[in-house]
């Protein structure tokens, strides 16, 4: 969380930080700019999305937020599973964006965290003529197409947090430090 925030030090109009990790290649940008839109509109302090492949995910995170956090997380060294205290309900405004003209398509994922996601990366983008200018949707109707759905995939997979990443909600009111609600 740290290196999101030092990044802003010194950029005074930056509210909000959109947050891309390496092991996600095919991050959409269209989709950040309609989250990013969403979040600003809504005055959210966390946009996220379900509704798309593993591995091609973003987040939009406040500033104001993600410094509180980094503030009463227990082990500041420790923030691998950003997710997991970005979605602890702290009292922070967040929502799920969801495109309505777009089927959900989060059935597949598309992360490289392994040697074997990496050839089956590499793979799959061996099918395109020029990888860089292919739209997420065709990814996902080619993977369908030809049965390329990946075995870890086709079930959902629970992700175990240690209990010592559980977040101290440092209440202010009964609305929590933002004064207002949470999940919308």
């Amino acid at each position: 969380m740290k290196r999101f925030l030092d990044a802003t030090v010194g950029l005074d109009d930056c509210h909000h930080i959109i947050r891309v990790t390496g092991d996600n290649p095919l991050t959409d940008p269209s989709f950040i700019i309609h989250m990013a839109t969403y979040q600003s509109k809504e005055s959210l302090d966390y946009t996220y999305t379900r509704q798309i492949p593993r591995g091609t995910r973003a987040e939009v995170i406040s500033r104001n937020y993600l410094a509180y956090l980094h503030k009463i997380i227990p082990d500041r060294l420790n923030t691998e599973y950003m997710t997991y205290y970005l979605l602890q309900d702290v009292g922070q405004r967040r929502a799920e964006y969801r495109d309505k003209a777009l089927p959900s398509i989060d059935c597949h994922n598309l992360t490289i965290d392994t040697r074997d996601d990496l050839n089956y990366m590499r793979n799959l983008l061996e099918n395109f003529r020029n990888p860089h200018l292919v739209s997420l949707e065709h990814i996902v109707d080619f993977i369908n197409a030809e049965g390329l759905l990946r075995e870890d995939t086709k079930e959902a997979v629970g992700l175990m947090i240690p209990s010592n990443f559980i977040i101290k909600r440092e209440r202010i009111g009964s609305d929590g430090p933002y004064g207002h609600g949470s999940e919308q």
